[in-house]
C-alpha cells in the first residue's frame, strides 16, 4: 500500500540510488565531461551590436503622425531649441548563435527597426547600441525611442514568461511614466495610465538625457 511514509521513503532510496550510480557512470564514460559537448573558448570575435540608426526629420515633419501622451512635451517641432533623435526599435523572436560549435537558440530579443535595415537579419543577441550627447538643461535634443512589441500575442504563447514588454534606462533620469514600471498604473481620479504593451502595441519612451535636478 502506498502511503505518504512509503512514498518518502521511495523518494530517498532513489535518491540515494542516483548518487551510487554516479561512480559507475564515470568509470563507463571516462568523465563526465563526456555526457555534454567540450566547447574550445575564444572561437568567436565579441559581437558588438552597432549603434542605433536616429530616423531623419525636418522641421514640422516628424517621423510618425501619432506618439503616445506627454512625449511631444520633449520635442521641438521647428528644430529652433535642439533637435531630437527618434529611433525605432522591435522586440521580436529570433535565432543566434552563442558558440561556433552550438546549433542557433531561440531568443526573445530587440532589433533596430530603421527603415535602411528593413529585410535585414539581426545576428546578435542584444540589441542595438545608443550613444547619445548628454545635452544637460536643453530637454529638446534628447532621443524618443519607439518600442514596438513583436513577441508572440498572450494567447499564443507557450512556457516561461508573458510577452508583454515595458523598458527601463536604468541610471536614466526621465519622467516617471518613461521609467519602465512592470504594470499599469491607476491614477487617484481613476484614469488608467496604460504603461504595458503587448502584440502589435507600441509604446514611445522620451530621455530628454537632462542633469538631475533641471
Amino acid at each position: 500500500m502506498l502511503n505518504r511514509r512509503n512514498l518518502f521513503n521511495f523518494g530517498l532510496w532513489g535518491s540515494a540510488g542516483a548518487l551510487l550510480s554516479l561512480p559507475a557512470l564515470r568509470a563507463a564514460t571516462g568523465s563526465v565531461s563526456s555526457l555534454r559537448p567540450v566547447l574550445t573558448p575564444f572561437l568567436d570575435a565579441l559581437p558588438l551590436p552597432p549603434q542605433a540608426l536616429a530616423i531623419d526629420w525636418t522641421p514640422g515633419n516628424l517621423p510618425w503622425p501619432i506618439f503616445d501622451r506627454d512625449v511631444l512635451e520633449h520635442v521641438d517641432r521647428s528644430q529652433d531649441k535642439g533637435k531630437a533623435s527618434f529611433c525605432r526599435i522591435v522586440s521580436e523572436v529570433r535565432t543566434v548563435k552563442f558558440h561556433h560549435s552550438l546549433p542557433a537558440t531561440e531568443i526573445w530579443g530587440y532589433r533596430d527597426d530603421h527603415p535602411s535595415l528593413q529585410g535585414k537579419k539581426w545576428d546578435y543577441a542584444l540589441g542595438p547600441t545608443f550613444r547619445q550627447y548628454w545635452p544637460n538643461h536643453n530637454r529638446c535634443a534628447g532621443t524618443i525611442v519607439r518600442h514596438v512589441n513583436n513577441l508572440p500575442s498572450m494567447r499564443e504563447h507557450r512556457g516561461f514568461g508573458e510577452p508583454r514588454c515595458s523598458v527601463h534606462l536604468h541610471g536614466g533620469h526621465q519622467e516617471s511614466r518613461f521609467d519602465g514600471y512592470p504594470t499599469d498604473q491607476t491614477r487617484p481620479d481613476g484614469t488608467i495610465d496604460k504603461l504595458t504593451f503587448e502584440h502589435g502595441e507600441h509604446f514611445d519612451y522620451a530621455y530628454p538625457l537632462v542633469d538631475s535636478g533641471y
